[in-house]
């Protein structure tokens, strides 16, 4: 086969557009769904200022994250962190202190991605196949997930790059609807809550924005780590927007009290939009098209970090991440059809948040340990840079 062209990322790197995509796409995924809902309960109308603050506070750790990658340029946190824990005269023992944390990370990615699917495959219970057996509609999920995940990284990260606009169109419906049946009146009365609870709320709804923590795989691919430093940052704030725009058009259509009787307030307020003069009817199935569009992208970003994360762990070569793919099949659609109802659903979803809150925490002490003892990499040599080893897998190929 011919080399890929200088463009792609396989070869000269994951671009600041491209890793900014990748990551915007990751954290967007099925929370949008049940956003409005969950800050509602946890908030009411103050769940707007919860979104704010949780959103700052998902941004420190992006920051804090990305420096953490920045002092190890073109590395994987399979790579720097045993170097981090472990003295410089026996780096083995520092693989076997960070071995526990990649296991807690495999195992979160992998339960991530049977969360997304069962909300996937719920959701297009609900709204389109009312028939259809929920566990045939999780086996033609992964099916066709697997098939993305396990493809070059530059075309999933083209993927992510191309989808990045048509995000946008639901949000111009929401605000359409805003204005057509919206009232100020249902948006207040706001800063009704005391401290101790604003906490609370914070750190239930803090897991919509789970996603970024990818990056500590994905950095290994970039291009310039430093760029892409900002393009983390500018992701954070363009995501709240969206998260806070969701909820304060829900709000002001359906009221404090109404919104968290409904399963998903955003496609029920697209159901109330209608066009000018009737020229678009049934909105409600193009938002519900571009989101679960997004669904999928942010599960086949999961799955391929998760295959690439094994891959570098047991250092397999490159054409193993197929046989992987595979492998985490029957594993991801067991875990997506033991699932029983909402409630369970909901326990995974508080397990999530408290192993994202290890997992994060985890990188940020990961990150004062390398400043205290000054560790900080060089960029790998070019044939050991993951970018480079998919680059010569695919001329073999």
């Amino acid at each position: 086969m011919n080399k890929p062209e200088s463009g792609n990322s396989s070869q000269s790197g994951v671009t600041p557009y491209e890793s900014f995509a990748f990551i915007y796409m990751s954290i967007l995924g099925s929370g949008i769904f049940f956003l409005p809902r969950t800050a509602a309960e946890v908030a009411g109308p103050d769940g707007f200022w919860v979104i704010l603050v949780s959103g700052f506070i998902a941004t420190i750790f992006v920051y804090c994250l990305s420096k953490l990658c920045q002092r190890f340029p073109r590395r994987t946190c399979i790579s720097f962190i045993p170097e981090i824990l472990g003295p410089s005269r026996n780096p083995q023992f520092g693989r076997i202190l960070s071995f526990p944390f990649f296991i807690l990370l495999g195992f979160y990615l992998l339960f991530l991605i049977a969360t997304n699917i069962r909300i996937f495959a719920e959701i297009l219970k609900i709204e389109a196949l009312k028939r259809t057996p929920i566990e045939a509609t999780i086996f033609i999920l992964i099916f066709s997930i697997a098939f993305a995940a396990k493809t070059k990284p530059y075309i999933l990260l083209k993927m992510n790059e191309f989808l990045v606009p048509f995000t946008l169109i639901p949000i111009v419906i929401l605000l359409f609807a805003a204005f057509q049946n919206g009232e100020i009146l249902n948006m207040l009365p706001m800063f009704q809550m005391n401290l101790n609870f604003f906490g609370n709320a914070i750190f239930i709804f803090i897991y919509v924005f789970v996603g970024y923590e990818i990056m500590l795989i994905m950095a290994g691919y970039y291009q310039n780590t430093d760029k892409s430093l900002k393009s983390h940052l500018w992701v954070m704030p363009f995501i709240t927007m969206i998260f806070g725009i969701t909820f304060l058009t829900s709000l002001s259509v359906f009221g404090p009290y109404e919104i968290v009787k409904i399963m998903s307030p955003t496609l029920e307020l697209a159901k109330e939009t209608r066009s000018p003069m009737l020229i678009l009817e049934r909105l409600e199935a193009g938002v519900l098209i571009i989101f679960l569009i997004n669904i999928f992208t942010t599960v086949a970003n999961f799955y391929h970090v998760l295959v690439r994360m094994i891959t570098e762990i047991y250092r397999f070569p490159e054409k193993a991440n197929t046989t992987i793919t595979w492998i985490l099949f029957p594993i991801v659609y067991a875990l997506a059809v033991y699932l029983k109802n909402i409630q369970e659903l909901e326990r995974w979803i508080d397990w999530l948040s408290i192993t994202h809150f290890i997992v994060i925490g985890f990188a940020i002490l990961c990150l004062v340990i390398a400043v205290i003892r000054k560790k900080k990499g060089s960029p790998a040599h070019e044939l050991d840079h993951p970018g480079k080893k998919v680059q010569e897998s695919e001329d073999v190929s």
